[in-house]
């Protein structure tokens, strides 16, 4: 990559919690970040509150009455003049935080604004098949699988088993069955669709975890694990996604932890020699068998990458912020290879929450406002500290509160409208709320 000495224009978004945690991390920075903030939103006057004014832009929405809690970046450049400003002010590369799209690329090129993003060609590791086929490949452990299609006389797979559309995120698109006649079913009933091919898995009794990796010329790094927590089944009869928690390295035998480096590693080592640049959250079962078993891929920042940065010792001390900008900014050594690891020794506990709209009903009106920024839980009582979340810290218990929706908007069900993140535990070690992770919903009820 060629090498850009210059100071550039960084540009991201405000209502990005993890851009904003991940840019104030940046210890080399010469550059000059850009805040883009919509204007006449909750968004505009919070990011006015704590970052520098001269450095907040306001772009406008061509519909006020979107709510920005559905508008990604995508939808921010469809719905507004963010390119027409981020021209005029001669912003050269703009922080991603979600996955690439093929528009974004194609947008990318046009505006001629560089994505600081593990990149669209790599969306394909999202791909269920592909992510398996790459996994089998470099001989990384998986669940036993083949390719199921409309038609195919017999499966190799006895026993539950887990169909999944290649393209689906999330539960949906994710089936656990039994048998044959259970697939066949979710044909008849429109579930499944007679052309498309999907990735049918062994099911595996164990538990479920997130673990984050770094892959990159000069560094590859494994994070600390999380859990992932769910409530009770809701009107689909699914359990609601909640969101995770860090596991401490003391909740983990020296046994399995040895196990999940030597694979973590080794995944991230696969992902750097096909060119794989950037965090890759993996979702993976600990069997009970005592096994690693790789489940799927997600090439993109996550609602846990703000913690992840905020607080190294999650990933073994590692600066990760410097690490991504320097690879785009072209300040990288790729003769050398350092490896971090924060399995052995990370103490954090903390929790993600998402606030999502209930699907009851097919929409919902945003009845309530809160400040946003950090909050601390003592003596049963919350009380609001400070508006810039990036004074987060591990003294106390505090959390960040965040939700970009405005009194008045409209949301469609199992939408998310805010987001709670912890520096101490919600959840308990099988992912069941705890008594304050109810009290912070019911304090931050939206709708």
């Amino acid at each position: 990559m060629a090498e850009n000495k210059k100071p550039a224009k960084i540009g991201l978004m405000t209502g990005a919690v993890d851009s904003l945690i991940f840019a104030s991390k940046w210890t080399h920075n010469q550059n000059q970040l850009v805040f883009f903030a919509p204007k006449g939103k909750v968004e505009e006057k919070w990011a006015k509150s704590f970052l520098p004014l001269e450095n907040v832009v306001c772009y406008n929405l061509k519909d006020k009455n979107i709510s920005m809690a559905v508008l990604d970046l995508d939808g921010v450049v469809k719905n507004s003049d963010i390119t027409k400003k981020l021209k005029n002010l001669g912003v050269e590369f703009f922080l991603l935080h979600h996955s690439a799209s093929k528009f974004l690329n194609d947008w990318q090129n046009k505006s001629k604004v560089k994505l600081i993003s593990s990149g669209f060609k790599w969306r394909k590791l999202e791909d269920k098949i592909f992510f398996d086929n790459f996994l089998a490949k470099n001989k990384l452990p998986k669940p036993e699988s083949e390719i199921y299609f409309w038609g195919k006389p017999k499966i190799k797979i006895r026993g539950r088993a887990v169909l999944q559309d290649p393209n689906s995120e999330g539960g949906e698109g994710t089936y656990f069955v039994n048998d044959m006649s259970e697939i066949t079913n979710l044909f008849s009933r429109g579930k499944l669709k007679k052309k498309n091919r999907y990735l049918l898995r062994k099911y595996i009794d164990g538990q479920s975890f997130g673990i984050t990796v770094l892959s990159s010329p000069c560094t590859i790094g494994v994070s600390a694990i999380r859990t992932q927590c769910y409530g009770e089944k809701n009107f689909s009869n699914r359990r609601q996604f909640f969101g995770v928690q860090w596991v401490s390295a003391k909740e983990l035998g020296l046994d399995i932890k040895l196990k999940i480096e030597k694979v973590f590693f080794s995944l991230a080592e696969s992902l750097k020699k096909i060119g794989f640049f950037g965090y890759a959250n993996i979702d993976f079962i600990i069997g009970n068998d005592g096994n690693i078993y790789i489940i799927e891929c997600n090439p993109r920042f996550s609602a846990s990458t703000s913690q992840l940065v905020q607080f190294p010792e999650i990933i073994g001390g590692l600066n990760t912020t410097d690490v991504y900008f320097d690879y785009f900014l072209g300040n990288h050594n790729s003769h050398f290879s350092k490896r971090y690891s924060g399995l052995m020794s990370s103490k954090f506990q903390g929790s993600v929450l998402h606030l999502e709209t209930p699907n009851l009903k097919k929409s919902y009106l945003i009845k309530r406002e809160y400040r946003n920024g950090i909050y601390k839980f003592e003596k049963g009582k919350i009380n609001f500290l400070t508006p810039d979340i990036t004074d987060f810290d591990t003294k106390g218990s505090k959390f960040i509160f965040y939700s970009d929706t405005s009194s008045g908007e409209s949301i469609e069900k199992d939408t998310v409208i805010g987001l709670v993140i912890s520096n101490f535990p919600l959840y308990t070690k099988s992912g069941i709320p705890k008594d304050k992770m109810k009290v912070i919903i019911n304090k931050f009820s939206l709708v």
